[in-house]
């Protein structure tokens, strides 16, 4: 075994009874994979009855209620630059050329509260299984990354109508509850949507999925960036921030 928990999700059946642009994590049954315990996964859209917002809390942890055992899991701030690559997704050019400023402005307000630094790869094209819900390839390091991709809803039976994204730590060492990868997908067709007629619900979406792969998870507050329902907050919250900052491990925790 290598003392990875590695991420393999599996679908299960929602409640749904939100309005429109609304982020959730959805509780996935634990898988085992290499002999390890799974870490569990969410994704954004309609909100699960499994994945309730954590009452009166400024922060709460992805995998609260989760997986306990890696409750207060974060990405380590002393083993160098955490990489980033993008699968455009077929997005025109123009559009891809937008969007990427704009993932690239929700990695910056991350990394100042954090002091992580995310460093941008360029694109990569990857491959998705729809049974594990991963993606994959070659091109892509296998420590200290996260994979974002834009995809057609079609591509993922998780991208269903009010589904609008989904981001999760995808591998975590459980010796020190350090996140060594992560990933992020949105779905095509709201990004084609929303890049020029609202583009600040895109704004809150990408902080929001990226909180989760910094080991975030949602809170009741509808003033912070992880409150469940997206709306159009471009910038942290104090609880987003001191979360952020609490679950990032400091060199002298190593």
């Amino acid at each position: 075994m290598d003392g990875h928990a590695h991420l393999n999700m599996q679908r299960k059946p929602f409640s749904s009874h939100s309005p429109s642009f609304v982020a959730f994590g959805v509780l996935i049954a634990i898988a085992i994979f290499l002999g390890v315990t799974a870490p569990l996964s969410a994704f954004d859209g309609k909100r699960n009855r499994d994945d309730k917002p954590v009452q009166g809390a400024s922060y709460s942890s992805f995998f609260e209620g989760k997986n306990q055992s890696l409750v207060s899991s974060g990405w380590s701030a002393c083993e160098g630059e955490i990489s980033w690559s993008v699968s455009s997704g077929s997005l025109g050019a123009k559009m891809f050329a937008r969007e990427l400023v704009r993932l690239q402005s929700a990695f910056d307000q991350w990394s100042k509260v954090t002091n992580l630094t995310f460093v941008y790869l360029g694109t990569i094209e990857m491959s998705y299984d729809p049974s594990s819900h991963q993606l994959s390839s070659d091109a892509m390091p296998t420590e200290r990354h996260i994979a974002v991709a834009f995809m057609p809803a079609a591509d993922s039976p998780l991208l269903t109508s009010n589904v609008y994204g989904f981001g999760m730590p995808a591998t975590v060492l459980r010796s020190t509850k350090s996140i060594r990868t992560g990933e992020v997908i949105f779905k095509k067709e709201l990004v084609e949507s929303k890049s020029w007629r609202d583009p600040r619900v895109l704004d809150n979406l990408y902080l929001h999925e990226l909180g989760h792969v910094l080991g975030l998870g949602h809170v009741n507050d509808k003033s912070q960036v992880m409150y469940p329902v997206i709306r159009k907050r471009t910038a942290l919250g104090s609880g987003d921030q001191v979360g952020s900052l609490a679950l990032t491990k400091k060199c002298a925790d190593q």
